[in-house]
């Protein structure tokens, strides 16, 4: 059960959270692109920013961020994946 603290501190990190993010708060970065991933308060889901925030989470250095960005792109969502080379060649 959430105590009162709790209830204020999580109303008031939600509440500030796109500033928090925009400090550089490395957790904040990964609450966001969660939260953009999963669609919450928003009509859909926002994938490209959701990646994005991800990612910077990662290069702060929040370790299950790695994870949850190698969900979304293996289930399609967010930024491509850079075009690999064919391995097959079309000239003889």
């Amino acid at each position: 059960m959430i105590n009162c603290f709790q209830f204020c501190f999580n109303f008031a990190f939600k509440f500030n959270l796109r500033r928090y993010t925009e400090a550089g708060l490395p957790q904040a970065m990964f609450d966001l692109g969660c939260w953009l991933d999963q669609g919450a308060g928003l009509a859909a889901p926002d994938y490209p920013a959701a990646a994005e925030w991800l990612r910077r989470a990662a290069d702060a250095g929040v370790g299950v961020t790695a994870q949850n960005l190698a969900n979304m792109h293996a289930l399609g969502r967010g930024r491509a994946w850079p075009t690999m080379p064919s391995l097959t060649s079309t000239t003889s």
